[in-house]
């Protein structure tokens, strides 16, 4: 009796050391995801601290030195300095440059630095005709860099806006992911839940170890599974790390292999959701196929892995009434689960398709 017990005991310290592999996962990647926006939240922050307290300093002087039509010329340029929004490419700013040039040089505008250049920076490339009172003045480019200063605010507050909503998401994707399925010391009762949603939180959380790896979505429309969704976040998650620690390793020792490439597919197969993860790594060989569901059975080097991660998975896919295969070839692995859908409970989200590096 004290053996079984000691025995289970290291079972159980196993499977948490296999739980705490793939926090420890889940934190380097929200770290990452965290403080990409964060960045961008205090760049743009320091921006305008820096820079529109002198541009409003300046306008009121700027402002008298305008007559009536080159006071209007200048809110036509403010109007379009603030709806331009896009971020353009090195090659497209030249392109754009160019052609600001040549719509000078046509109109008898001045078009020597810097105005091509603060003209392109605000977005003000065409109907120049309507600046043009501004543009013909010795001022033009302090009138230009007060357009393209005040511009700063609205943009900068946009990035701002973005990034925070980005932050906000990921905590909420955080929220949702460790959830304890306790409630009161008791069970929480499965429910009906979108397989897509649960997919879409492990890649949303993991998104900073997906980097340099194409992620296809082929997903359809397809009912609702009834269950324990952060049950099976912890199945997708070990479908996905594997695949990554897969195609990591596979471009290493091949520095030719075609792009990675993590494919996940929805689909409805009579009464039961089949969810594939699959990616096109080296393979898994024959003779570990037959083995990798096995407890404790792993193909890493020792302290990398427990070899918990798949009979785990199996396990939880099964206490929900599915089954779990794997099919594997030199360039590609597939792993198909099919679980029972909830009866009349269809995903109202239309079908989606795409394919994205993250």
């Amino acid at each position: 009796g004290e053996s079984l017990d000691t025995i289970q005991r290291q079972q159980e310290q196993l499977v948490q050391s296999e739980k705490m592999a793939a926090l420890g996962l889940l934190i380097a990647g929200v770290a990452h995801e965290i403080n990409s926006p964060l960045g961008a939240i205090k760049g743009t922050a320091q921006t305008l601290f820096l820079s529109l307290p002198h541009t409003l300093e300046q306008l009121p002087r700027l402002l008298r030195s305008m007559d009536d039509a080159q006071a209007s010329a200048f809110e036509v340029l403010l109007g379009q300095c603030m709806q331009h929004s896009q971020a353009l490419s090195t090659r497209e700013v030249r392109q754009l440059r160019e052609q600001v040039v040549v719509q000078l040089v046509n109109q008898s505008l001045p078009h020597g630095d810097p105005i091509p250049d603060l003209l392109v920076r605000l977005g003000a490339t065409e109907h120049l005709d309507a600046i043009s009172p501004l543009l013909r003045q010795p001022q033009a480019v302090d009138w230009l860099e007060a357009a393209l200063g005040l511009a700063k605010a609205p943009r900068g507050l946009q990035t701002i806006l973005q990034s925070a909503e980005k932050t906000q998401r990921i905590v909420t994707t955080l929220r949702s992911y460790v959830r304890t399925g306790q409630q009161g010391g008791e069970q929480l009762p499965p429910e009906a839940f979108e397989v897509a949603d649960t997919l879409e939180l492990v890649l949303t959380l993991y998104g900073g170890n997906l980097r340099g790896i194409e992620v296809e979505r082929h997903f359809e429309a397809v009912p609702k599974v009834m269950g324990r969704p952060e049950r099976l976040v912890q199945v997708w998650t070990n479908l996905i790390v594997n695949s990554v620690q897969a195609l990591e390793q596979h471009r290493l020792a091949d520095p030719d292999a075609p792009r990675s490439r993590i494919t996940l597919e929805l689909a409805q197969r009579g009464t039961h959701v089949q969810i594939t993860i699959s990616d096109n790594g080296p393979g898994i060989p024959e003779e570990h196929q037959r083995r990798v569901f096995e407890q404790f059975f792993t193909t890493k080097p020792a302290g990398e892995g427990t070899g918990l991660g798949l009979s785990i998975s199996r396990q939880i896919v099964q206490e929900h009434g599915g089954t779990l295969e794997l099919v594997s070839h030199p360039g590609m692995t597939r792993f198909t689960i099919l679980l029972p859908s909830a009866t009349g409970t269809l995903q109202p989200a239309l079908a989606v398709t795409s394919a994205h590096s993250i």
